[in-house]
């Protein structure tokens, strides 16, 4: 079975054609543009569509800070902010970064949000949240890293602390010896 591909004079995928073993085929048809979006103001729009049926719409921002996304009508969305000083958060406008540091919130279908902190380009926190008021956490981590930024530990409750130890000189740490 070979596929078929064409793509737009910017290099982008607008068709994939695939054989079905029954015979037919499966035609996954992609169309772009930029759309002044509600959520996400000027954005680059993404429409995937199959056998002529739409599937997927992508909004990005053109800054690439804010997301959204509706799959077969399920929506879902995401947006970056930094932090303006201590215990304030900010907008992509508030550059220049901090550290490294920023969070991403993201919005799922079903209300929740997961929230995740980035320091020093590594994520050091990440918690899903019911959308109540105010939110509830259902669930939570917290990340540490060593100099070469491979993480250490992991914490994750209710079980709490696990160590996630390094291979030192060829031995795993958290094999048992075998008797």
């Amino acid at each position: 079975m070979t596929a078929a591909y064409t793509y737009d004079r910017q290099a982008r995928r607008e068709s994939v054609t695939k054989p079905m073993p029954n015979g037919q085929s499966r035609l996954t048809t992609s169309l772009y543009d930029y759309v002044n979006d509600p959520e996400t103001g000027v954005s680059f729009r993404t429409s995937t569509s199959i056998n002529n049926v739409l599937v997927d719409t992508s909004y990005r921002s053109i800054d690439g800070y804010r997301s959204r996304n509706d799959s077969f009508g399920v929506l879902s969305s995401s947006s970056k902010t930094y932090p303006v000083d201590e215990g304030g958060l900010g907008t992509e406008d508030d550059i220049p970064i901090r550290n490294g540091a920023w969070t991403v919130t993201s919005i799922h279908s079903d209300g929740t949000r997961t929230i995740t902190a980035y320091a020093e380009g590594r994520a050091i926190s990440s918690g899903v949240f019911r959308n109540t008021n105010p939110p509830t956490r259902i669930y939570s981590t917290s990340r540490t890293y060593d100099a070469f930024g491979r993480t250490l530990t992991e914490v994750a409750p209710p079980n709490g602390a696990r160590a996630l130890l390094m291979k030192r000189a060829g031995r795993n740490p958290n094999k048992r010896p075998r008797k």
